[in-house]
């Protein structure tokens, strides 16, 4: 089982993957793809469980599918709109109209992805980050806006080892090259994999996308913890949330129901992921 952190401070601010928000609210905008969709699917019931005061805060999700950095240059260069959709919080801002006036908003943070095909691969990120942040800056009125990128998970027991690898060196660059926080979601997911927590598909739904249920509920608590928590002042592991699939999800396919005999380990893997973004944590 996976140690559980010391009961007299089970909350620590300053681990690595948790981002530092003082605000008395906060408006996240996530320019993501279906990965950033798997992972805010169960995030309002997260924040929920939490006592999170919905009137405070707002996560907004952006889309392209299968997109990436460079989708989001061009989307943003050519003034083109694309899907945004409420996954959490109540505050409402106004995403009619090309994706560059909704930046023109004052969003507290805005957290990026890339295409998981690309995300272990540095030459994709070489042009793409830093131009995406340029653009995300100047028209973002917030000065203080922060930024974040949320560490993919890879897709297969096949493909794991060089994807994995390959993301953390990634996201290890980012996080110090341009001091951007990194919200380990994919490490989440490795916790779990390492764990013995599988469904038979290693936590997907189709070798690529979460599972219902644990695979979407540790994507959850990461993003949460993560993200949100500071804002919260809970950590995940003071959150009693327990996930409950529907009817039609749980009949979907490689669909693993979050229940008393896992619900604490997938929320220690999202901690301890937070604790240590770049590393699998041990087993005991």
């Amino acid at each position: 089982m996976v140690e559980e952190p010391e009961k007299e401070d089970p909350f620590v601010l300053s681990c690595k993957g948790r981002l530092a928000y003082e605000g008395d609210t906060m408006r996240v905008l996530i320019l993501g793809n279906s990965f950033s969709a798997d992972a805010t699917t169960y995030l309002k019931e997260v924040a929920d469980g939490a006592g999170l005061d919905r009137n405070r805060f707002c996560v907004y999700n952006a889309m392209i599918s299968g997109g990436g950095m460079a989708d989001w240059i061009e989307t943003l260069e050519n003034a083109t709109q694309q899907s945004i959709y409420r996954m959490a919080g109540a505050i409402k801002m106004n995403t009619s109209g090309p994706l560059v006036d909704v930046l023109k908003q004052p969003w507290d943070v805005c957290l990026l992805l890339q295409n998981s095909d690309a995300s272990y691969k540095w030459d994709s990120f070489e042009n793409t980050l830093p131009r995406l942040i340029e653009i995300i800056k100047n028209l973002c009125p917030n000065s203080n806006l922060l930024l974040a990128y949320m560490l993919p998970w890879s897709h297969t027991l096949n493909t794991n080892e060089l994807e994995w690898t390959g993301n953390i060196a990634c996201a290890k660059r980012i996080a110090k090259d341009y001091a951007i926080t990194v919200i380990p979601i994919g490490t989440a997911i490795q916790n779990a994999r390492c764990q013995g927590l599988d469904n038979g598909m290693y936590l997907t739904r189709d070798n690529w996308h979460l599972c219902n249920g644990v695979g979407k509920f540790i994507a959850a608590s990461t993003l949460y913890e993560g993200l949100l928590s500071t804002f919260a002042k809970r950590s995940i592991l003071d959150n009693p949330v327990v996930y409950t699939l529907s009817a039609d999800e749980a009949e979907a396919k490689g669909a693993m129901m979050v229940d008393m005999s896992n619900e604490r380990i997938c929320k220690l893997c999202a901690y301890w992921a937070v604790e240590n973004p770049f590393e699998v944590t041990s087993i005991w």
